[in-house]
């Protein structure tokens, strides 16, 4: 490294000598040989610029030094290297011109300071040169090593595991896409030009999906989500508000004390007491101490009292109570969120409006007599409406409106149960079905009378209390009374809320069953079991017409010729139109 160092030194003279000598020539190129010994074969440069005589002594002192510390540093091994003497011996010969050169050029004024500065840039080892820019480096970002390689693989391990799904959040998003680009937003676009009522409720599943009865709990779950919706509209036609705030204090610095007889004079009843208490409790004590036990470590708590000396409170109390009819409110959404551990959050939408509890009274007291519409001619049957997707029936609660392919609107209902039996048993596991599909049927036949002829009133008290208390407290010890205090600062929450809604239809006829399935639940392999009710006012005419006697048959009078309608529109995607509200 000493000889290759030695070499860029002589080489770095050289071209320094270049601009000397021509210099000293007067513009005169410089000696051919020169060039040719720092083995470039280029032209002479041209002159440039006055080289200050300080800097030329500089160079020729560190040159020199360095020329003479590695010329003792290579003796030794001169005997049995002879090549690079010769480098020294032809490294010599352009210093000396360059000394001459440098001593024929006037000195101008320059600072110490340059001199170091320049003399640094010559002795300073010349850098690589830099490395070409590769194509693939740029395309990406450039990693440092700086942290060790396995906390690199943990990072890299942690940042690659999927973030955590709330079911809270992803409800949200589910409910607000349908809100911005479903057909929620035309519901809320109607309900903003105040031509109909729409909500959105959620609740909760109370188990994991792993529990036995967690379809059940899930059914419960639409049913509260249900019900709180409802509240809302209730409370949204009518409702009556008290509230009551009031503030209390109370100031008494007086300490609670003991009288004279409690300290001193106990009554004669009490002090046989204390007495037979006394002599059982030295034979138990004994007893203890035999038994290696501390007596000490059950004697009675010493007699104290205590004294509220202070006490600030301010309390609200709301009380809200309404009372509405509820025909006409229907379900037209449902969503439901879980997350990986089996929590589950679900949610509905309702609408009413005028239009919708028209028609639902329209049902009640028409029944048969309802008549077609027809702009929803030539649809789609019930059946291909209802059973296009069976495994969409998971999803599905409450009641909706739709019209067949001749445009009669048809209420269909839904309901569902888990089975609550997961053993083997044939029999057992039947009758267990059995009163599944019982439960599921009475929750649909329910949505009819909830649906056409229904009150529901809601009532709720809260109470809310900030209580600042300091309280005093007397400990009778030896005779003698110990005081302490106590201050407490305490925040008092409280509510009671009831919802009630009750429907009722009488003698209602032409609800039928459309259809009865079995699912097994993707996420737990739960059975759910249900059904799907329908009605129309075709099945409640024939309900009517099977009522008759054959003698009322023969009197009935010729049948109004049927209504034959050409097709027409399209039944849309969704169950229910916000064009039906």
């Amino acid at each position: 490294m000493n000889k290759i160092l030695c070499m860029a030194i002589a080489m770095a003279i050289m071209m320094l000598s270049a601009p000397l000598t021509g210099l000293a020539n007067d513009g005169q190129a410089a000696p051919a040989e020169e060039a040719q010994v720092a083995g470039e074969a280029t032209d002479a440069p041209k002159a440039g610029p006055a080289i200050p005589t300080e800097l030329t002594q500089a160079v020729q002192q560190q040159v020199g030094a360095a020329m003479q510390t590695q010329q003792e540093q290579a003796a030794p091994a001169a005997e049995t290297q002879a090549a690079p003497e010769a480098v020294a011996e032809q490294s010599q010969a352009p210093l000396q011109e360059s000394e001459q050169a440098a001593a024929a050029i006037p000195a101008p004024a320059q600072t110490t300071g340059t001199v170091v500065n320049a003399v640094q840039e010559v002795m300073a080892p010349t850098p690589p040169p830099p490395a070409e820019p590769r194509e693939e480096a740029a395309a990406g970002p450039v990693y440092l090593d700086s942290m060790p390689s396995d906390e690199v693989t943990a990072e890299i391990a942690d940042s690659s595991k999927p973030e955590p799904v709330n079911p809270d959040i992803l409800l949200t998003e589910l409910i607000d896409e349908y809100q911005t680009s479903g057909m929620g937003r035309v519901f809320l676009e109607k309900m903003d030009r105040q031509e109909l009522f729409y909500t959105t409720a959620t609740a909760i599943v109370n188990v994991k999906s792993n529990r036995k009865n967690w379809v059940d709990h899930r059914v419960e779950a639409y049913r509260e989500a249900i019900l709180d919706a409802q509240a809302q509209y209730i409370e949204f036609l009518s409702s009556s508000i008290g509230a009551t705030v009031k503030k209390t204090l109370i100031e008494d610095n007086q300490l609670p004390q003991f009288t004279d007889e409690e300290i001193a004079n106990p009554s004669k009843v009490k002090s046989l007491v204390d007495k037979l208490v006394a002599l059982g409790g030295t034979y138990l004590d004994n007893k203890l101490e035999e038994m290696g036990v501390d007596p000490k470590e059950y004697d009675a708590a010493p007699p104290s009292k205590k004294k509220l000396l202070m006490m600030k409170a301010i309390q609200q109390e709301t009380i809200t109570r309404s009372m509405a009819e509820l025909s006409g409110v229907v379900p037209v959404k449902s969503f439901e969120a879980h997350d990986k551990d089996g929590n589950y959050k679900v949610a509905v939408a309702i609408v009413a409006s005028p239009k919708f509890r028209s028609f639902a009274k329209e049902v009640l007291e028409s029944r048969e007599n309802v008549k077609p519409n027809a702009r929803k001619v030539g649809g789609p049957s019930v059946r291909a409406q209802i059973l296009g997707d069976k495994k969409a029936l998971l999803q599905e609660f409450g009641i909706r409106r739709i019209y067949d392919q001749d445009g009669y609107p048809v209420l269909v209902s839904y309901g569902q149960s888990g089975m609550g039996y997961a053993g083997d048993n044939y029999q057992k596991k039947e009758l267990y079905r059995q009163a599944s599909f019982d439960h599921a049927e009475s929750q649909a036949k329910a949505n009819y009378a909830l649906l056409m002829n229904a009150y529901g009133h809601t009532s709720s008290q809260t109470l809310e209390s900030s209580v600042v208390k300091d309280v005093a407290k007397v400990t009778l010890r030896d005779g003698e009374e110990v005081p302490s205090e106590e201050f407490s600062t305490d925040m008092i929450k409280s509510e009671i809320q009831k919802i009630e809604v009750h429907g009722s239809i009488k003698s209602f006829p032409g609800i039928r069953e459309l259809y009865r399935w079995t699912i097994t639940h993707p996420e737990n392999g739960q059975e759910v079991n249900g059904v799907v009710y329908a009605w129309s006012p075709r099945s409640a005419a024939l309900a009517q017409e099977m009522k008759k006697t054959p003698e009322q048959k023969a009197a009935k009078a010729p049948a109004q010729p049927k209504h034959e309608g050409s097709a027409g529109g399209n039944v849309s995607k969704d169950v229910m139109s916000p064009n039906d509200f």
